[in-house]
């Protein structure tokens, strides 16, 4: 963002209609989270499993995907 941007966003937060959209969105939140807290819970240990499975599959860009170590120095490499 630019400087001008930032000032306008800055201005527009402190001012009465700021406030109020900040108020109306701590009211909503507040009321979202209340109601639907159990259903939150409830999918915490899936949301958990898939990011473990997301991650398994990002990491294994470090390292090629294959499994294979390209030293050479591993069992079985044939060299005496």
């Amino acid at each position: 963002m630019s400087s001008g941007s930032e000032s306008s966003l800055r201005k527009f937060l402190f001012s009465r209609s700021g406030w109020v959209l900040v108020g109306l969105l701590a009211v909503a939140g507040y009321f979202i989270w209340a109601e639907h807290r159990a259903h939150a819970f409830e999918a915490l240990p899936w949301v958990l499993l898939g990011f473990c499975v997301v991650m398994h599959l990002f990491m294994h860009g470090k390292h090629g995907g294959d499994g294979g170590d390209e030293s050479g120095g591993g069992t079985g490499s044939g060299q005496t």
